[in-house]
């Protein structure tokens, strides 16, 4: 997962893939279908820094009602890793304008199809507590 990538649809079919997640992917977002009344929307989210993207926001909507529930699954509690002088920094996605600015990349490190898996495997286990 060393890579680049061009948009965010991208990355979150890379990411939501793994685990057979299939939808619209919209800008950010990733809608699913959960039953006849309700939809998944898993939304890449930021914590405030501009151009830095630090874990998914997780919503099941009722379709005429709006949101039922919301959860945020933030990179730092799936994807730590460590730097070369041992310390542990927060991993996020981000987009620099010192890099080419039509790119999206990792911080710093890549995160192993371990560390995706079970991030994915978190957000799938709390979506099957409303199936």
């Amino acid at each position: 997962m060393n890579k680049s990538y061009k948009n965010f649809p991208e990355i979150m079919k890379d990411i939501f893939r793994k685990i057979g997640y299939t939808g619209h992917y919209i800008h950010r977002s990733l809608t699913t279908t959960l039953d006849k009344t309700r939809n998944v929307v898993i939304t890449l989210v930021t914590s405030g820094t501009h151009e830095h993207w630090t874990g998914f926001s997780v919503a099941i909507m009722h379709k005429q009602n709006g949101t039922i529930v919301q959860q945020f699954f933030p990179f730092q509690d799936y994807l730590q890793s460590t730097q070369d002088n041992g310390q542990k920094y927060s991993p996020y996605v981000w987009r620099s304008s010192a890099l080419n600015q039509d790119q999206l990349h990792w911080f710093g490190f890549a995160p192993t199809e371990d560390s995706i898996f079970e991030m994915t495997d978190a957000i799938d286990n709390y979506l099957s507590d409303w199936k």
